[in-house]
């Protein structure tokens, strides 16, 4: 293993969410998947190219990529200037690249530590990735030069910068653990001057410990709608929200849109879209009110007749 290689990052994906695929709009695009498995090797399906994109494997010659075309584990991808492009893993999980990327599919689901294992290193550029379901029996890992991170959630983007010394991650749906899994220098949680014990980070806050983030361990959350960015040589970086009244630029609306459009072919949902506020439960009117009959008027009561006075007595002797 070369230096550089033993030096990427890897992003790992772990969590799992449900998803309500249509059968009927997806059985022509998984039987593309198994073909191209079956016969070639190839595990993932080029869903979308605009503009100029080309793959190799290896050092072999660079050929042009197309739509509906498979690729395979070792192959290395790259988007030219104004270009974009689309895999899928399989109708439940996609990546997508911006332009100027490089990426190598280093594995597509291979055996690995008795997983499923996906793992892309991200050379150069963007890449959005969008997992409506991963299995317990899956794990997902992308590289960069700098940063790892274990995925608990769904959408995120992972960006590498032209030179390699800088890496951001944007969350937009779900958690990401972001740290550094090749430290040179490891402490004891809670020894002084080194790192903490890893924990959950609410919004913006320093991390205890390191003085060099390529030597040093150190740990982090990063939630929905928040972002970290990483640069090679920094002593302190912080877990930052994304604003809303943030203008989002081409490359996250060209992904929202692809995402709406992709989840309106299989019935649900855009898992990166809030869900619509539960309408309250509709009041039960009241029974309606039954007048009561009327009640009779009571009979009237015979008159006591008044007593007659007692009769005088009569006067004594008479």
């Amino acid at each position: 293993m070369t230096l550089r290689n033993l030096f990427k990052r890897s992003l790992v994906f772990t969590g799992s969410a449900a998803v309500l695929l249509s059968a009927s709009d997806w059985a022509g695009r998984a039987a593309n998947l198994a073909r191209a498995a079956e016969s070639t090797g190839k595990k993932g399906l080029v869903t979308y190219v605009e503009g100029q994109a080309q793959h190799r494997a290896g050092e072999k010659s660079w050929d042009p990529l197309q739509t509906n075309e498979g690729v395979e584990s070792g192959e290395t991808v790259q988007t030219k200037r104004k270009t974009r492009a689309e895999i899928e893993l399989d109708p439940a999980k996609v990546v997508r690249l911006d332009e100027n990327t490089i990426v190598d599919l280093v594995k597509l689901f291979e055996e690995e530590q008795q997983k499923k294992a996906v793992t892309l290193e991200v050379d150069q550029g963007q890449v959005w990735s969008q997992l409506a379901s991963l299995g317990g029996d899956e794990s997902f890992k992308i590289s960069s030069p700098l940063a790892a991170a274990s995925v608990r959630g769904t959408v995120f983007n992972f960006g590498v910068g032209s030179s390699g010394k800088s890496t951001q991650v944007d969350v937009f749906s779900g958690s990401v653990e972001v740290y550094n899994p090749f430290p040179t220098q490891k402490y004891t949680p809670g020894m002084p001057g080194g790192f903490q014990a890893p924990r959950q980070v609410q919004g913006p806050q320093q991390v205890a410990g390191p003085k060099e983030v390529s030597l040093e361990e150190w740990y982090y959350i990063v939630r929905e709608m928040q972002r970290i960015r990483i640069t090679q040589g920094q002593t302190q970086f912080d877990v930052q929200d994304i604003p809303a009244d943030e203008k989002a630029g081409s490359w996250r609306k060209w992904n929202e849109e692809r995402d709406r459009l992709r989840a309106a072919r299989m019935g649900h949902r855009p898992i990166s879209e809030p869900p619509p506020p539960t309408p309250p439960a509709p009041e039960t009117p009241a029974a309606p009110q039954v007048p009561s009959a009327p009640e009779a008027p009571a009979a009237p009561m015979p008159e006591t007749p008044a007593q007659q006075p007692p009769a005088p007595e009569a006067p004594a002797g008479q």
